[in-house]
């Protein structure tokens, strides 16, 4: 008591002193009671101990423990310091200390010996793209003696051209019908209508930067092409396959297994998160500005679904309407954390090691080269060996903590044991987003909400085509050489129809009709001809030959005339008008013209002043069925 609480007791009056006293006086026969009793439970050597003894020693007790908390802190601290802000979890280019890689441990390097090799093997002439002989450069041989044959031996060797694009003309070849005056050219089958960068280029272009992760700046360093340019392409494709989208998150849905993760990406300076979403069949990203759940219930819904969702237990997911299997290696990571922080603890270090050591029994036993069988009973037994551990009664309360998170998520832990599909670790989501890692590390993010919707629907699309086992370059060429051709078509058959790739050949071939073209002529290749109407069955009629017959010669007459100069071509053109009036409608003309616009004839029948839209790569003028309004 201090001697303010004194004065005031004193100034309260006698009988509230009196009441303090009493009080106190009662507290302190029962303390030395207490104190009688518990002297004989002492040593000999603490008995004969002092009160000011022990005082002494209670409160060497109370520093004692004051010293190892600081400890632990000081470790902490330590190990935050080499680690980073993450501990353990902290990426490898974040840590502020790297140590050097040990050498004790390491494998020796080699296959054991007797196991069969991997290496490359030699292939022969007919499976070698081209063969290139190599002649001896010498006449006869240095000593002067003459040289015989003896055969030629071979050596495979793999080869790569130089990455440069080559320079394509397009010479596309048009003729206008003398019937129904419309104008056709042919069709481009390697570029996009209205695109100055062949499929081949472009697609090369995308998988470099969407899937390897390239820089934009290497990429038109490499092929000599303004940086702008292939920026506006990549808009281009990714306003195209847009619509795949939903469709590949519909087909997320119903995998069996699924993973997801998340990590950052910045838009325009401003924070936000790249996520990604995979499947055996799926490899999905989203770029948003958010890390709540608002993101995974958009790609999953609110409806249940089948199948298991492997994550790293961020609340984020908490909401997801299907089966959810935490990540061991991110338990394992929280467990080494623990033994960090608590060096000192015996207890804390047994029970890591036992547990620890469970855990990657768990994540490696989906991987070994066992039958289903054995894999189920190995599997049930280890997951009650983790079970038990975590209800050991512990005395450390990091212990008890670590064991609560078991404890209350048995849904979230053993999936992996009943389901040999389901992995006990998430690394499959981790390891696809490395390349959006490495580039946000070079390139900071997108530049702009466009980009970064470019990037979500390009880098899924073609990561998804990888995943599928398909070259992403040659997939998504055949599918832009068919989108050339039918403009139409649905995107999603095109990329994951199974559909094979095609040759020029058989994508011309896709054409509705062609011309007659006989094989082994110079002629140009087949064209579209104009849809003609249904007038059913054609007559073989006397007038139809005349009205033929006529139209030819007096075309012929007035060309000549025109170029010659004459004078007469207008009495040529007032007959040539008189004759295409008798023509009968429904009969198209076979004339062959000109494949550089419209005939002298048309010239003659319009007027001098008369001019007749042209659109070039296919697209025809004066015609309302499908094929001549593609876009």
């Amino acid at each position: 008591m201090t001697r303010e609480e004194a004065t005031a007791l004193y100034e309260s009056g006698k009988e509230a002193t009196v009441s303090f006293l009493v009080a106190q006086s009662e507290r302190v026969a029962r303390l030395e009671a207490q104190l009688e009793k518990l002297l004989p439970c002492l040593p000999d050597k603490l008995r004969r101990t002092c009160r000011g003894c022990i005082e002494k020693r209670l409160k060497i007790d109370r520093q004692e423990d004051e010293v190892k908390s600081l400890r632990r802190k000081l470790n902490y601290r330590d190990e935050r310091s080499k680690e980073g802000y993450f501990g353990s979890s902290t990426p490898s280019s974040k840590k502020p200390v790297k140590a050097n890689t040990g050498k004790k441990n390491k494998k020796k390097s080699g296959a054991k010996p007797g196991h069969k090799g991997h290496g490359r093997k030699g292939f022969t002439p007919q499976e070698a793209d081209r063969v290139i002989p190599v002649p001896v450069a010498d006449e006869a041989c240095a000593c002067g003696g003459i040289l015989h044959s003896r055969g030629s031996k071979t050596r495979s060797v793999l080869d790569l051209p130089l990455i440069r694009p080559e320079k394509v003309l397009y010479s596309f070849e048009r003729r206008q019908c003398l019937s129904c005056d419309a104008l056709l050219s042919g069709r481009a089958t390697g570029v996009l209508p209205g695109r100055l960068y062949g499929n081949g280029l472009v697609s090369q272009a995308a998988v470099m930067h969407y899937v390897h992760g390239i820089p934009m700046g290497t990429i038109e360093e490499m092929l000599g092409l303004p940086r702008c340019s292939l920026i506006d392409t990549f808009h281009g494709l990714a306003k195209l396959f847009r619509p795949i989208l939903p469709l590949l998150m519909e087909e997320f849905r119903n995998a069996p297994v699924k993973h997801a993760d998340e990590t950052p990406w910045r838009t325009e300076g401003q924070s936000g998160y790249a996520w990604i979403f995979r499947s055996d069949t799926v490899s999905l990203f989203l770029f948003r500005h958010t890390r709540s759940a608002t993101v995974p219930l958009e790609v999953l819904g609110k409806e249940k679904l089948p199948g298991v969702l492997c994550i790293d237990r961020y609340v984020g997911y908490s909401r997801v309407p299907c089966k959810v299997q935490y990540c061991y290696e991110h338990l394992k990571r929280d467990l080494q954390d623990i033994v960090k922080e608590f060096p000192d603890e015996a207890e804390v270090k047994r029970f890591a090691d036992d547990v620890i050591a469970m855990l990657r029994d768990a994540m490696k036993l989906r991987g070994r080269k066992i039958s289903d069988k054995c894999f189920y009973e190995r599997a049930a037994k280890l997951k009650e060996k983790i079970k038990a551990a975590m209800e050991v009664d512990a005395n450390h309360e990091a212990i008890r903590t670590y064991q609560e998170i078991f404890r209350e998520n048995k849904a979230k832990m053993y999936h992996w044991a009943d389901d040999r599909r389901v992995p006990a670790h998430n690394n499959t989501a981790e390891s696809e987003l490395r390349p959006i890692v490495i580039a946000r590390k070079i390139s900071f993010g997108s530049q702009s909400p466009k980009g970064r919707l470019t990037r979500e629907i390009l880098a899924s699309v073609l990561n998804t085509l990888r995943q599928r086992g398909s070259d992403p370059a040659v997939a998504f060429k055949a599918a832009l050489d068919r989108l050339a051709i039918q403009p139409n078509s649905d995107r999603y058959e095109l990329l994951f129809g199974e559909m094979l790739p095609l040759d020029q050949r058989e994508l011309a071939n896709e054409q509705p009709k062609t011309t007659s073209h006989p094989p082994n002529s110079d002629e140009q290749p087949p064209v579209v001809q104009p849809p003609t109407k249904s007038t059913g069955p054609r007559k073989n009629s006397f007038m139809h030959h005349v009205a033929a017959a006529v139209v030819l010669v007096l075309s012929l007459v007035t060309a000549f005339a025109f170029h010659a100069g004459s004078v007469q071509a207008i009495d040529a053109r007032a007959t040539l008008r008189v004759a295409v009036e008798m023509k009968p409608a429904h009969t198209p003309s076979r004339i062959p013209h000109s494949s550089h616009g419209p005939t002298d004839a048309h010239k003659a029948r319009d007027g001098p002043g008369h001019s007749r839209p042209v659109q070039p790569d296919g697209y025809r003028t004066g015609q309302t069925t499908a094929d001549s309004t593609r876009d």
